[in-house]
């Protein structure tokens, strides 16, 4: 009997755990600036606004590290003229279409008078590597997107952690119970409030080594070794820009610039796989009939804080840019 009653009491014990940490977004939201947390705190800056200054909104911006450095808010509705409420930008570090698909089923529905959509777009979108390895993949990933990764080891990993997300989000729940621990550890736990008006705020810290030629060819070699086109986040920006057609709003498609070095360097060593990414882009441009935007103003090293993230100078300048992009959507 008693061995009945333990059984019992571990089943209850991962019930709960599975559903009130593994799969509650909330509790990675307690480290807002880890990979799954950016969700929550993407979520928390949403939720802090009222529904008239939802309503102001008319521009959205979607994609990774590269636009939340590049494309602010403040700088790029000083070109245009009008309030910076009316740009929302919701890129997060590591974004792929998978994230953008799932803040828009959030936001849109809240956002009455969007008029575009602007989509930055990366080549480790298509690093089919790293995917099995991205925690906001294993969080956020349909059956159908995980069975389209290759390899039924791989199929099997992410099948299994959609079903038992204790497995699957292990890493991710166990790194945050290990900062929330240390955190207690020194004063008390305490999550910042998502203020400020268009987006996460960008990084402004340059690493260590990274505009050197090193960091430049390790950066390439991550995106470009294992780039395939044709796996889930190929079909997820497409079910994205058929549900913006579907809605009649405006779409615009950018590739922001990099370092000389770090595009010198993807360019010769890694020709086939740029020309497919831009054929790619270039078809689904005429496809969808929007906007493939990637001539932009050249830029030296002075402008970036490392390899491929523009600093406030650069994003300066492509706040002109960005601006006629969506004067003309």
């Amino acid at each position: 009997m008693k061995k009945i009653y333990g059984l019992i009491w571990f089943l209850i014990f991962c019930t709960l755990f599975e559903w009130g940490v593994a799969r509650n977004l909330s509790f990675y939201g307690l480290v807002p600036g880890s990979s799954v947390g950016q969700l929550q705190a993407v979520q928390r800056l949403i939720d802090g606004q009222t529904d008239e200054e939802l309503a102001e909104i008319r521009w959205l911006v979607l994609g990774d590290s590269q636009s939340r450095d590049g494309i602010r808010p403040r700088l790029v509705a000083k070109e245009l003229g009008c309030s910076p409420q009316s740009i929302l930008n919701l890129s997060i570090n590591a974004g792929k279409p998978t994230d953008f698909a799932y803040f828009l089923e959030e936001v849109l529905p809240r956002l009455p008078h969007l008029e575009g959509v602007l989509i930055s777009v990366n080549e480790h979108y298509f690093d089919r590597q790293s995917i099995r390895f991205d925690g906001k993949f294993r969080f956020l990933a349909s059956f159908q997107e995980r069975m389209m990764v290759p390899g039924p080891e791989r199929q099997a990993d992410l099948l299994l952690s959609k079903i038992f997300y204790t497995y699957g989000m292990e890493k991710q729940w166990w790194e945050t119970i290990k900062y929330i621990w240390s955190e207690l550890g020194t004063g008390g736990l305490s999550v910042p409030k998502q203020e400020g008006i268009g987006g996460l705020p960008p990084v402004t810290q340059e690493a260590a080594g990274g505009k050197s030629y090193d960091y430049a060819r390790r950066l390439a070699s991550s995106w470009m070794t294992d780039f395939r086109l044709g796996e889930p986040e190929t079909f997820v920006l497409e079910e994205i820009l058929d549900q913006l057609k579907e809605r009649e709003l405006a779409v615009a498609l950018i590739h922001l610039p990099k370092t000389p070095l770090l595009e010198g360097m993807i360019r010769r060593e890694y020709p086939q796989q740029e020309q497919d990414f831009i054929r790619y882009l270039n078809h689904l441009a005429k496809l969808y009939q929007f906007i493939f935007y990637r001539d932009w103003t050249l830029m030296g090293g002075d402008c970036f804080r490392d390899a491929n993230h523009v600093n406030y100078k650069g994003a300066r300048i492509l706040a002109p840019q960005i601006g006629r992009i969506l004067k003309s959507m």
